[in-house]
């Protein structure tokens, strides 16, 4: 089963200053899987 979060933060100049903070927390989650937007096509 898969879930889909928003996260927003008030105050815009901390999430860009810790852009690469959060993204690094988030894809270190165990339960985070990352999406592509790869199609993998068969028989060719």
């Amino acid at each position: 089963m898969a879930a889909e979060f928003y996260i927003r933060f008030q105050d815009s100049n901390w999430y860009s200053e810790n852009k690469n903070r959060i993204k690094a927390y988030i894809e270190n989650l165990e339960t985070f899987v990352k999406e592509t937007n790869e199609v993998m096509a068969k028989g060719n």
